[in-house]
């Protein structure tokens, strides 16, 4: 029964999220520089880690 109560502890994933909010960063107006930096943090995240990141801005 302990060797059963251990495996199940290691098959659950773990999901992990990041959230970027930046009120003064716009949708509309953000530089390309800004664009490809939070690109390949996205990516990074995403394939090195399998965490999710959102990011959260004004209009």
């Amino acid at each position: 029964m302990e060797l059963l109560l251990s495996q199940a502890k290691y098959t659950k994933p773990i999901i992990f999220h990041i959230y970027i909010v930046q009120p003064s960063l716009s949708k509309k107006n953000a530089s390309n520089d800004i664009l490809l930096l939070l690109g390949n943090v996205h990516h990074y995240l995403a394939t090195v880690g399998n965490v999710e990141l959102k990011v959260y801005c004004s209009h």
